[in-house]
């Protein structure tokens, strides 16, 4: 069976070769997405602790956030009580935006944009009709959730994901960065309001301290 395009190459107008495998049609366009990077931005994602689950420690900087002991009281209406979640500073409305997280070590974890105006509190899903445009790992199992949850077979285990946000495009896309491969893309989504950067570090509990790193090393 001959391999299809990926978003990437359709959106890019990357050129599309229908007798290369699927897996040598992801480096390509994974690596051409790169090459080309000036057409969207690189954001800064810095982490803000007060939208941070009270059991989560984030850096001083804003780069990295584990769990751990209580690092702060309350539960002011902007912070997670239940999902172990944290918030980018910055949000998007407009235009191309692109991330990376490192998430080796880390046995639990979600990571992509959630809308400005979702619920933080008590439990649901993390799918788009919640306001969350996520992949994670649970229980050994990498998924997505969009009208329901799906487990998606990768070649490898992730230990960098990048996400790639075409605001008007509707589109949200996930990246193994270090195998150049595609992890999950939403399409045909429909924004209207802020797009914030969104890590977890599962739910309830984590009891693995490994930190989830935004990375500001492009390659």
């Amino acid at each position: 069976m001959s391999a299809t395009p990926n978003p990437f190459t359709a959106l890019f107008g990357i050129p599309f070769k229908p007798n290369l495998p699927s897996a040598t049609q992801d480096v390509v366009a994974f690596t051409t997405l790169l090459a080309i990077g000036g057409l969207f931005s690189l954001v800064n994602v810095i982490l803000d602790a007060d939208t941070a689950h009270p059991h989560l420690i984030v850096s001083d900087d804003g780069k990295q956030v584990r769990s751990g002991n209580t690092q702060t009281k309350g539960k002011g209406k902007d912070r997670f009580d239940e999902y172990l979640g944290v918030v980018g500073k910055d949000g998007f409305s407009s235009g191309c935006f692109y991330f990376e997280v490192q998430v080796k070590g880390q046995t639990k974890w979600d990571l992509g944009v959630i809308r400005e105006s979702v619920n933080r509190k008590g439990y649901f899903s993390l799918s788009p009709d919640n306001g969350y445009w996520t992949v994670g790992l649970r229980d050994g199992v990498y998924q997505a959730r969009d009208s329901s949850v799906y487990s998606l077979s990768l070649r490898v285990d992730p230990q960098r994901v990048g996400v790639f946000v075409d605001y008007e495009k509707g589109l949200v896309c996930f990246y193994d960065v270090e195998s150049k491969s595609h992890i999950y893309t939403y399409t045909d989504q429909c924004f209207n309001e802020k797009l914030y950067p969104f890590v977890s570090l599962g739910y309830w509990w984590n009891g693995n301290s490994t930190p989830l790193i935004i990375c500001d090393d492009y390659e």
